[in-house]
Formats: C-alpha cells, structure tokens, sequence
C-alpha cells in the first residue's frame, strides 16, 4: 500500500494555507511579510506565531516619512557674570514632510523654553535658550531634540563662560557705637556695583549655598526624629503606649488591632501632613540674617549698574558687653558670597 502523506493540518484537517506548518527537528523556516502602505503613516503590526506548546509575539514596525527639524548644530551664549542669566533666541523649523512633538532634553545650567512643541509642515516658533551659571568658568553640553520614536534625536551643541562682575561692597566691617542696654545705633555700609548689569542681592546667615541646605537638612531630620504626637509623645511611642493602655485592667475602655491601626494611620497622616508644610517652609526660607542684637534693613535689593545701595546696621544690645556678628552679602556677578 502507499504511505499516507502528511501536511500541514489546522484544527487537525489538512490545509494549503502557507501560513500553517510544521518545522523538523533542527531546521528552520522562513516567511516573507508582505507590505503595502495606503499612506505615509506608520504603521504597526503583532503577529502570533502558536506551537503546540506556547504562543509568542512577534512585532513588525514600518516607519513611514519623518519630521525633520532644522536648528543650529551650535549655540554660544555671551560671557555672563556668575548667578545672572543669558537669553539666546533661537528658530526650529519643521522642513520635514510629517508632523513634528518634539522635546528638548537640556542640562544645567543651560535651559530651553518652552521645552517641548509641535509643528506641522512648514512652521516654525522661538524657542528661548538659558545659560545660568553658578560659578566662574566653561561650561559645554550638548541639548537633545528629541522627536518620538523612530527618530534618531539631533545633537545641539552649547557653550558658555562664567565670570564675575565688577560688585562688591564699600568695606568690610562696621565697628557700631558704645550703645546703652535697650538703645539702639545704626551704621551703613554700601553694595558698589560698577558692571553694566543689575546686579540683586541678599544678606544671608551662612556662606555659601551648600551650607543653606544643609541647614534645611538637619532642620528636616530633628523634625522627623522628635515630632510629638498630641500626647506628647513621638510618633514611634505611640504603640507600646496603646499595649500598656491595654494591658490595663482598670481601664474602662479597650483597643484591638484595628482601633490601633486606625489611631496610628492618623498619627502618620497628621505627621506626614505638618512634614510636608515644613518642607515648604525650608523651601521658602531664604536663611537671611538674623541676630539677637544687629538688625540689617533691608534684607534684599537690586542694585543699578553704576550705583550704589545704601544697607543699615543697627545694634540693639540686651546684655553689657562687646557682641560680634558676621553676615554674607551673597550678590549677582559674584561667585562667592562676601563676607562682612
């Protein structure tokens, strides 16, 4: 008798369909996808491929036409003084042939605005490049124009040099007056701007920026490892108080797991809630100057270029003796604070 062929079968009849199979031990098969677009779009297909096992996917992407942005490959920024800002204007344009969301991806302490836009065929917008430097110095990164997927982001190229500007204060020290208990005396001293800029200032506590957060820091951790409870207890006291409330026979009321839960869960909201007012405050907190016997007013002001601004000191002892203090001006185009 003749042997009985066999192919490829679906829901175990045979079928002609090439798309159905079977694969020998150790060999492999191969299929040709056929595509045949209708438009410029992309498109996206997953095909299933069964076994008699398992099931997997295999996924077919078609990138159709691009957007293609045009935007310099460099972008230098004029030498700016320390702590001030550099605008540079620049224009994107859309030369491709599909529409174009776009997102600038830019590092410190450069900045884009606005940082991500669309644009059809043909158009073009303004966007607005930042250069903020800290510190004195060169500072270069390169800003990635990203596009979606299946475009490959553009690589921009930014520069710029940090200086200092020509600020600074008319002295270093104010010796104050021999002044009574609960009297008072004022002195001044000057902030010189001599640059061509506006140069914005502030008479802080500590001297740098790195000591300001530190301060917020320790501030943060007192706060979350001795907040009271309204029982004058901290938040990690409240359980073995409630055991010992239980384990009280004389009590006239009892707790159980859940009363427990229920005081503990508005424990830690009411903690988590004045946790996060106290981050706002730290955040809004500027560390300005204070002192229990010198005053300084005001506190914060601009300076012209070509002008001076005038700040008092007064002294206001409570105690005999002699009281030293030291503030920092921290100013724009300087890049460390001055000490006074």
């Amino acid at each position: 008798m003749p042997g009985k062929k066999s192919g490829p079968t679906r829901n175990g009849r045979p079928t002609s369909d090439p798309s159905v199979g079977k694969v020998a031990p150790g060999m492999e098969v191969a299929f040709k996808v056929r595509f045949v677009p209708v438009d410029t779009e992309d498109y996206r297909c997953d095909l299933v491929v069964a076994t008699e096992r398992e099931r997997f996917i295999v996924p077919i992407k078609c990138v159709g036409n691009k957007p293609a942005l045009d935007f310099p490959d460099l972008v230098a920024f004029e030498s700016t003084p320390a702590k001030c800002s550099s605008v540079a204007t620049r224009v994107v344009r859309n030369v491709g042939t599909k529409r174009a969301s776009f997102a600038f991806l830019v590092p410190d302490p450069f900045a884009a605005f606005p940082s991500e836009g669309v644009l059809d065929v043909g158009e073009a917008m303004q966007i607005r490049l930042e250069f903020h430097p800290e510190r004195c110095g060169t500072y270069e990164a390169e800003m990635e124009i990203d596009c979606g997927e299946g475009v490959a982001p553009a690589v921009v190229g930014l520069i710029g040099d940090g200086c200092e500007m020509r600020v600074g204060l008319d002295c270093g020290e104010v010796e104050m007056l021999p002044t009574f208990v609960r009297k008072r005396t004022r002195r001044t001293f000057r902030v010189v701007n001599r640059g061509d800029r506006v140069a914005r200032f502030e008479v802080k506590r500590l001297a740098d920026a790195f000591l300001d957060e530190e301060a917020r820091l320790r501030a943060t951790r007192a706060f979350a490892a001795g907040d009271p409870t309204s029982d004058g207890e901290t938040l990690g006291d409240a359980r073995p108080a409630l055991h010992l409330r239980d384990d009280d026979s004389s009590s006239s009321s009892s707790y159980d797991s859940a009363d427990e839960d229920d005081i503990l869960g508005a424990e830690a909201v009411a903690f988590a809630t004045r946790r996060k007012g106290l981050d706002r405050a730290l955040g809004a907190d500027a560390l300005l100057f204070e002192h229990a016997a010198f005053s300084v007013s005001p506190l914060r002001g601009e300076v012209q270029p070509g002008c001076e601004f005038e700040v008092t000191v007064t002294f206001h002892p409570d105690d005999a003796g002699e009281t030293f203090a030291t503030c920092f001006v921290d100013v724009e185009g300087r890049e460390d604070r001055l000490f006074f």
